[in-house]
């Protein structure tokens, strides 16, 4: 007769201890796999940190070896510069000079 009087009262205990079971396990498999997901992608940050760092390296390689060439070039420039000048010059004279020569030829003839 007891059970009869308070069949509701088990009942709704009942219903509300599955509840809050099936609501208890639903979030404890979530957050599994939740947290296996954080560590998946704090992995791949990682692996991505390590890449830029060698990327970050690279570059200032490249950057150095290009700063070494552009000096390189600079001088290269201002050393070749100046025997080009000195080379037109001389052309200039030995073109003058067989100018000369030819004139004179010319007149002897």
């Amino acid at each position: 007769m007891r059970f009869k009087k308070y069949y509701k009262d088990i009942l709704s205990l009942v219903a509300s201890l599955s509840l809050l079971a099936s609501v208890y396990f639903a979030n404890h498999y979530d957050i599994k796999q939740l947290y296996r997901e954080f560590v998946g992608l704090r992995l791949k940050v990682q692996v991505q940190e390590k890449l830029i760092d060698s990327l970050e390296d690279r570059v200032n390689l490249l950057s150095d070896q290009n700063q070494e060439l552009l000096i390189d070039l600079a001088e290269h420039n201002e050393t070749r510069g100046k025997e080009n000048s000195m080379l037109l010059e001389r052309l200039q004279d030995l073109e003058y000079k067989i100018e000369v020569m030819i004139y004179e030829v010319n007149n002897i003839i």
